[in-house]
C-alpha cells in the first residue's frame, strides 16, 4: 500500500507503510539533586544570549535569555533533553568534575555555552 506525498527527500516521492513501531519516546534517567548541582549556573551561548540552568526538587531547568523556563530531562548523567522542542543540552565536566561548558543541540546546530556564573 503506497501513498504519494510531496516529500522530495524520499525516493520516488513514495512512502511505504510498514509494521514497524513508532520510535520510542526518549527514556528518562532518574538523577539526584547532588548529580544536578555541578550543572547549575549561567552559560553564554553568544554575546548577550545566556542559558540559565537551575534546579528545583530534583528537576533541572533551562531558561534562555528572554524565554520561559523549560524542564530538562536526563538521557545520560550529563546529557538532557527538552520535551517542548527538539533540543538537547549536554554538560562537559572537566577531570575534577567542574562544569565550565555546555553544548545546546537544536535544529541541526550546536551552540557552545561557556559558564559565566
Amino acid at each position: 500500500e503506497k501513498a504519494l506525498v510531496s516529500d522530495t527527500n524520499s525516493e520516488g516521492n513514495e512512502w511505504v507503510k510498514t509494521d514497524k513501531p513508532l520510535p520510542a519516546a526518549k527514556k528518562e534517567l532518574a538523577v539526584t539533586a547532588e548529580q544536578l548541582k555541578p550543572f547549575i549556573g549561567e552559560y553564554e551561548l553568544m554575546p548577550g544570549f545566556y542559558l540559565a540552568i537551575t534546579s528545583e526538587n530534583n528537576q533541572l531547568y533551562a531558561q534562555a535569555t528572554g524565554q520561559q523556563r523549560f524542564e530538562l530531562y536526563a538521557s545520560t548523567p550529563t546529557r538532557f533533553f527538552l520535551k517542548v522542542v527538539e533540543a538537547d543540552v549536554e554538560f562537559f565536566p572537566d577531570a575534577a568534575g567542574i562544569v565550565n561548558r555546555l553544548v545546546l543541540y537544536q535544529g541541526g546546530q550546536e551552540l557552545e555555552g561557556k559558564r559565566v556564573k
